[in-house]
């Protein structure tokens, strides 16, 4: 009797084992969430981007061979490039810190720049585009277009359209962060010189708190309903224009995050919930 269990027993574990070969493997794709902004994280956070399809980097803080790593495990990679501001941690700062235009708020080390000036037109074209080409990424990922927002001119408006025009001849991607008064305009013009946009805080907001430490802190909250509802208007209107649309939202909670999901699964739009405002990992 023993000896026949045993046999039985053999035998289950081996069926068992054919099944489990037999199942269908969920591909390494499936698990991948769709898009990861991480501009505060180094090369040490690398593999934990293999889980994501797209991801936004700070370049400064990697190596070509980052990017190969990233690329092996399906990863398409996007550099931050601040093209609005200049921050003075950048060792680049003090070669154009004659080009600020005003404080940025909430950001106590960075300002607006005057891209407008052909100075930093070339820098960021001519030196930060072809490293960035050079190091094998996939995109620019244009931040601080708002600073058409702050400074209303026609020559501000020129200068990002100059930056982004000679950006693209690098035949990468390009993602325009925030600037929807830029972006509006563009359309309008129909000078898109970009491929996709990516908007923050269309369902979050985060409220920059000055304490009696001098120092800023933040709290995350819903955002206005008026708000929402012209991110939601411009959004429709780039789709429209063919452009593809990403989101960054902020520490939305559980209810929220079904409301986005739903939102963006409609219409056709990628999101990240970042934890943090740092964009850290």
């Amino acid at each position: 009797m023993r000896k026949r269990q045993g046999r039985a027993g053999l035998c289950f574990i081996l069926m068992a084992a054919a099944l489990l070969f037999c199942l269908p493997l969920t591909s390494q794709a499936a698990d991948k969430k769709d898009f990861g902004v991480f501009t505060a994280a180094g090369r040490e956070k690398l593999s934990r981007m293999y889980s994501y399809s797209t991801v936004v980097i700070d370049p400064d803080e990697f190596h070509k061979s980052d990017i190969r790593k990233l690329h092996r495990k399906g990863v398409r990679v996007y550099g931050y490039l601040n093209t609005g501001s200049i921050e003075t941690c950048r060792p680049y700062y003090d070669s154009y810190r004659e080009l600020r235009l005003g404080a940025y708020q909430g950001w106590e080390d960075e300002y607006w720049i005057n891209v407008a000036d052909t100075a930093w037109q070339d820098f960021l074209i001519k030196d930060r585009g072809e490293y960035y080409s050079s190091i094998g990424l996939d995109g620019f990922f244009v931040d601080n277009a708002d600073v058409y927002y702050h400074y209303h001119t026609e020559d501000i408006y020129q200068g990002l359209v100059s930056i982004l025009s000679g950006l693209k001849a690098y035949d990468m991607s390009i993602i325009v962060n925030g600037g929807d008064t830029f972006v509006s305009q563009a359309i309008k013009k129909d000078q898109v010189a970009f491929d996709g946009i990516c908007q923050e805080s269309v369902f979050t907001r985060t409220v920059f708190i000055r304490k009696s430490d001098n120092k800023t802190r933040y709290r995350y909250c819903r955002q206005k309903k008026s708000v929402r509802e012209y991110y939601k208007s411009y959004l429709a209107r780039a789709r429209k224009a063919g452009l593809k649309v990403f989101l960054i939202e902020y520490r939305a909670g559980e209810d929220m995050r079904k409301q986005i999901g739903s939102y963006c699964a409609r219409n056709g739009f990628i999101w990240y919930d970042a934890h943090d405002i740092r964009l850290g990992l």
